[in-house]
């Protein structure tokens, strides 16, 4: 074999492997952006989330072609290269996906509205995670995809965008109506981080929160439990929302609290009861604001 030939096997094998690594970086990109949102950097976890939303039909569409178009804009504009492999400047987008995917109608302006807001996220994302994490040391957390979403809906109503607000579903309740209402509630609660309060989609965010920690799970227990116990001592609100609402804040909060920002402990158990009731308390507060502005409580109280 001439040695011409040998060069050219060695620069095709390299391009390959080029290739290979760009779409390993980017797979891992879009799990690492799944993963994020329960404070993982686990791909298998983020496989898992991906497939709870997959359940829900186009909305996993959405919240996929966010999130692609998240990392694509992080790789365009040389964004560090390590943080976007792992999800932190996309997952944002992701939630402005999965969000404008259950709550806009699909018509073309509610395309190019969440497409315009997911590429925002990914800059919010980054100043606000800049910001934070050298003048305070804090993480942004979801923030970016608070900013972005409200003022997204917004512009929905000015573009005349038709909105419907998140209720749960009957998926998967007639296999399990064997549960009690409070274990179906819960379930409903993990499936609301992603905009989608279905039985179904909560079974498999739970087995996703399984792998990823059973300390994380526990505490999921912990803060769905202080939420039941607030939720029975509330007016409901008409449409039924506040139990889950309640639910993935609380939950949110005990995890991060409890499992992440301190060493798991009996004190950063007491910490994480502290800063659910905390969280319960600005719930509570915001509620009937929200509802007189006619938006939605969304993550707030737990950001």
């Amino acid at each position: 074999m001439s040695t011409s030939a040998t060069h050219d096997r060695h620069e095709a094998h390299a391009r390959l492997e080029a290739i290979r690594g760009e779409l390993a970086s980017w797979v891992d990109a879009v799990l690492g952006s799944y993963a994020q949102i329960l404070f993982s950097g686990s791909r298998r976890v983020g496989a898992l989330l991906l497939l709870a939303t997959t359940l829900a039909g186009s909305t996993a569409l959405w919240g996929l072609g966010a999130v692609s178009l998240a990392v694509a804009t992080a790789r365009l504009f040389r964004f560090n290269r390590d943080l976007t492999r792992v999800g932190l400047y996309s997952y944002c987008s992701l939630l402005v996906g999965l969000g404008g995917g259950e709550l806009f109608d699909p018509t073309p302006d509610a395309f190019v509205l969440i497409a315009l807001a997911a590429i925002a996220s990914v800059f919010v994302t980054a100043a606000v995670h800049s910001a934070l994490g050298q003048g305070f040391n804090l993480p942004a957390l979801t923030l970016p995809f608070l900013m972005v979403f409200y003022l997204a809906l917004g512009a929905a109503r000015v573009v005349d965008v038709p909105l419907s607000w998140m209720r749960a579903g009957d998926e998967g309740l007639s296999a399990l109506a064997w549960l009690p209402a409070w274990s179906r509630i819960y379930l409903q609660s993990l499936g609301a981080l992603f905009f989608l309060p279905r039985v179904d989609v909560g079974l498999v965010v739970l087995l996703a929160l399984a792998l990823h920690s059973r300390i994380a799970l526990l505490l999921s227990w912990l803060g769905f439990g202080l939420a039941a116990a607030l939720v029975s001592r509330l007016i409901l609100l008409g449409d039924g929302t506040l139990p889950f609402v309640l639910g993935y804040n609380f939950i949110l909060t005990a995890i991060a609290l409890g499992g992440i920002w301190f060493v798991p402990s009996v004190w950063s158990l007491l910490v994480a009861a502290g800063g659910v009731l905390i969280c319960g308390m600005v719930s509570v507060g915001l509620v009937p604001f929200m509802t007189i502005q006619e938006l939605p409580l969304l993550i707030l109280p737990s950001t």
